[in-house]
């Protein structure tokens, strides 16, 4: 089935100011490195992860951070197929991501990682595949992924990094450097890291460390201090489920209220991935 296909069937008609179904349907159809943030007064908002490497959510507990991680993994899962995108799923206390296990989009035995010491194995083993990947870019004098995948049967996968609950990782010291390489190297060919927190300490989310995440996304904060401090000046006065900032590249923010997604919906794309997708 195509992207259009699965999202009749699988996605819900809810009366929810934003729809996912309805956002994901409405544009970019066939673009599908394009995900829904969510509307602003004006217009529809969309992310297009062919421009985006790392992207940074911040939000208090129950304020939509877990949702809108979801609506990106559900939009990529409904627009990509296992032979175009994986994902690495690091999760610390094992609260959001585990739902997705036995997906075949995971990379290695397609389950998320809670442990620390075997988190930061792997992105040294992903650190391994850049290296390997900007070797073969080098030699061949290509630019970027699309140049390479224009040329070659066999396509590279995009690469998602996601990080939930992730101060929890970098009480691991190594772990900080070894993502900021992956931010730095993997840029053009095919590598992105999502990362989310709820719990601010300066000692891991410096201002060097952020500048690595041009496009950030923040939901309610609980303090004036930790929206300036991530420099989304009003994180701390957003108010109820889903109302965020969406940070840009070019300092433009926009106030998005961001897509409904219920966890029938997800089970449903997860089922029908574990049977129709391999």
């Amino acid at each position: 089935m195509d992207t259009k296909e699965k999202c009749n069937l699988l996605l819900d008609d809810s009366k929810e100011y934003v729809n996912f179904k309805k956002m994901i349907l409405q544009e970019y159809l066939d673009r599908n490195l394009v995900i829904p943030v969510g509307k602003d007064d004006k217009e529809n908002i969309y992310l297009d992860f062919e421009t985006v490497h790392g992207l940074f959510i911040s939000g208090t507990t129950g304020t939509g951070k877990s949702v809108f991680l979801d609506t990106i993994i559900l939009s990529l899962i409904l627009k990509n197929s296992p032979k175009d995108i994986k994902f690495l799923f690091l999760d610390p206390k094992k609260i959001e991501l585990g739902e997705y296990n036995g997906i075949p989009y995971i990379l290695g035995n397609k389950k998320n990682i809670s442990d620390g010491n075997k988190g930061l194995d792997a992105l040294i083993n992903i650190l391994k595949v850049i290296e390997e990947r900007i070797h073969i870019l080098f030699n061949n004098k290509y630019s970027n992924i699309q140049e390479y995948n224009l040329h070659h049967k066999r396509k590279w996968e995009h690469i998602f990094i996601v990080i939930d609950e992730s101060s929890e990782i970098f009480k691991i010291p190594e772990t900080k450097d070894v993502i900021e390489k992956i931010l730095d190297y993997g840029k053009v060919i095919g590598f992105h890291v999502i990362m989310a927190t709820n719990d601010y300490l300066k000692e891991y989310y410096d201002t060097k460390f952020l500048k690595h995440f041009k496009y950030q996304m923040s939901f309610d904060l609980s303090s004036k201090e930790q929206a300036k401090y991530i420099e989304i000046k009003g994180a701390n006065l957003l108010k109820g489920t889903a109302n965020g900032f969406i940070k840009c590249p070019d300092n433009q923010k926009y106030c998005v209220i961001t897509p409904y997604l219920n966890d029938d919906m997800i089970k449903r794309v997860i089922e029908y991935v574990l049977k129709f997708e391999k």
